[in-house]
């Protein structure tokens, strides 16, 4: 392959990968010139890109504010581009700072939450067994649940999930996941991860400890601090039904002791995925 196309192809990767950590087109367009041409003026740069120079110069005062270009002293002042890895490095860690700030808003708003309404599930308190349960139906409704279930754990949540499951987990759950291992809750997935592919493995293991079982769970289950119980059923049971979105809830210490008993018992058969 002839180098020039190379080059071009690796800009291309660069530009894309700077869109992917926030900066806008004309943002990347502005780089990728002072990159390929340093040293350029204001004038250079609204030249090159066919802008006026006033635009030119607020775009290069965006990026210099966010450190992927800087400036010299001398008039016309010229203007560098700091090396792609120094500046996905820059825009990545104030990606970061923004995560965690959301991480923090997301908390104070809970907390508000807890303070100013009572849960739905607050009012389950039970006076005879035949009260301690609750049937959740549709989507919304238990995916609603399951993020509660995390994101209000105190120390721990052990979840029993097929390979749907997992999947579900990764791309409506991820958020709280990240919340959960924040506040420092320990959260646990047992499943057959034979099918599962290595970059959802990759990316789980990062938030949660996965243990490897031989056998495909037949249902799905969230315990947490063992004093609640979430049971689903798998996805063939639920065929028959007319909604697949479909759980029990139960409050009590003894059945989510027991249960999280039963699970502890496939330790010995449990291998870290």
């Amino acid at each position: 392959m002839n180098e020039a196309i190379k080059r071009d192809e690796m800009l291309k990767e660069v530009e894309d990968n700077l869109r992917s950590l926030g900066l806008s087109d004309i943002e990347v367009r502005t780089y990728t010139f002072i990159l390929n041409n340093s040293g350029s003026t204001i004038s250079d740069v609204a030249n090159a890109l066919g802008i006026t120079r006033q635009w030119a110069h607020k775009v290069l005062k965006k990026l210099y504010r966010k450190g992927v270009v800087y400036s010299s002293n001398q008039k016309p002042i010229h203007f560098y581009a700091s090396p792609p890895e120094v500046a996905g490095l820059i825009l990545a860690r104030e990606k970061e700072r923004e995560f965690y700030k959301a991480l923090k808003i997301q908390e104070s708003l809970i907390e508000l939450s807890n303070k100013l309404y009572r849960s739905e599930f607050e009012n389950l308190t039970p006076k005879s067994f035949g009260e301690i349960s609750v049937e959740i139906n549709g989507r919304d409704a238990v995916i609603s649940t399951l993020k509660k279930t995390i994101v209000d754990a105190e120390n721990f949540v052990t979840i029993l999930a097929t390979k749907n499951e997992i999947l579900r987990i990764i791309y409506e759950l991820k958020s709280e996941l990240y919340f959960a291992k924040s506040k420092g809750t320990r959260v646990q997935i047992i499943s057959n991860f034979t099918e599962i592919p290595n970059n959802i493995i990759k990316v789980l293991t990062e938030l949660v400890e996965c243990y490897h079982i031989k056998d495909t769970p037949t249902c799905r289950l969230y315990i947490k601090d063992e004093k609640e119980v979430l049971l689903l059923p798998a996805e063939e049971g639920a065929k028959s039904r007319k909604s697949y979105d479909l759980a029990v809830f139960i409050r009590s210490s003894e059945i989510a002791k027991m249960m999280n008993k039963l699970i502890s018992q496939l330790h010995k058969k449990i291998i870290k995925a």
